[in-house]
Parts: structure tokens; sequence; C-alpha cells
């Protein structure tokens, strides 16, 4: 097994900055059909790690689970555009109470 691939999939800024990080391959779709070819051809070239912003990754949720399914082996981190992030940050308290069912109760 060759070292770890690493790819970033977002807007110009987004990936721009990843490149300064030394981060050589990446990518910015023009539209979802070819973020959705870009994700599929990462998975078949074996890609490690693949950084992707939640709004792209937002628009092709489906896809993206479909490939996940296939190759367990990569992992996607999805990080916020230069817009923010798209999804509220759940607390401690909700992330608990949603995954064991309890409520954590505050001293």
């Amino acid at each position: 097994m060759g070292p770890l691939r690493l790819a970033v999939v977002g807007d110009i800024d987004t990936v721009t900055g990843f490149r300064l990080a030394g981060i050589r391959h990446g990518y910015t779709p023009k539209d979802i059909e070819e973020a959705r070819k870009i994700l599929l051809s990462l998975a078949e070239k074996n890609f490690g790690i693949v950084i992707i912003t939640e709004r792209i990754a937002h628009k092709i949720d489906g896809t993206l689970r479909k490939i996940l399914e296939k190759k367990r082996e990569m992992i996607v981190v999805e990080v916020p555009d230069k817009m923010g992030p798209i999804k509220e940050r759940k607390t401690l308290e909700e992330l608990v109470r949603r995954a064991v069912g309890i409520t954590l109760e505050k001293k």
C-alpha cells in the first residue's frame, strides 16, 4: 500500500487554502453533476481522505453515501466554506441525548 492520498473538493477559496497547506489534489466543480463525477473518480483512484465543503456534500448526499458504503476505507471530512457552516453545531448535551437517549443534568 502506497502513501495516503488526500484531495479537497470545494469552492476556489477553500481549495486554494488547502493547496497552500500542501494538498496537491484540489477540485472546484462547476456544478453538482461535476462534483458527483469528481467524487466517483476519487473513490476509483483509492483516495484515502477527501475533504469536501458542506454545501457540496449536502447537495450530493445520496451519491456520497453510496460511495462510502462501497469504499469503507475512504474518509470524507466535511468542512465549512467561506460562507460558514450550513448546519448548526449540536451541543454535547444534544449529542448525548440523541446517541444514548438520556439528558445530562447540569449542576
